[in-house]
């Protein structure tokens, strides 16, 4: 087994009905690829390839690992601050200088507010009223539905709020 690093520039599926594709690097070599790992191939990344070669010098793709660059880090101090000037200069403060919590965090979200609640309550009963056919198609009735259901939410749900 040989190992190569390659940096892709163009990539070529199989034709129809053919096993392999093919992926070009920067440097004009051409790499036969079986058509099961070509999507794995993207353009201007770079690759680290396992493979084996034939007497005949055919290479035979085992493996593939995308290099990924790691982008360069700015040094900060712990606490570190720092301000936009098209936030109006408000400071704020970086994720990396918020203090570190132990133990797992747990994603716990916002209370609806009440005057949601009420609103998403009624349009999904109304929705299901209009689906029934139980309520008429007209202002009138529209408006006495709405008001009916959100005198029912005031007068249950609307307690707890």
């Amino acid at each position: 087994m040989q190992t190569a690093t390659i940096e892709v520039s163009f990539v070529k599926p199989p034709a129809e009905g053919k096993q392999y594709g093919s992926v070009k690097t920067t440097n004009n070599d051409w790499w036969p690829v079986k058509q099961d790992r070509i999507r794995e191939f993207e353009a201007g990344n770079a690759y680290e390839l396992a493979y084996t070669e034939s007497d005949k010098g055919f290479k035979n793709i085992i493996g593939v690992k995308k290099i990924v660059a790691e982008p360069a880090r700015p040094v900060r101090s712990e606490g570190a601050s720092f301000t936009e000037p098209h936030r109006n200069g408000a400071t704020l403060t970086t994720a990396a200088a918020q203090p570190k919590q132990n133990g797992q965090q747990y994603y716990q979200p916002r209370p609806t507010a009440p005057k949601d609640s009420e609103r998403m309550w009624t349009c999904a009963i109304l929705g299901h009223i209009i689906d029934r056919g139980s309520v008429e198609l007209n202002e009138e009735a529209m408006i006495h539905a709405v008001n009916l259901l959100r005198a029912v939410y005031q007068k249950t749900y609307g307690q707890d709020d």
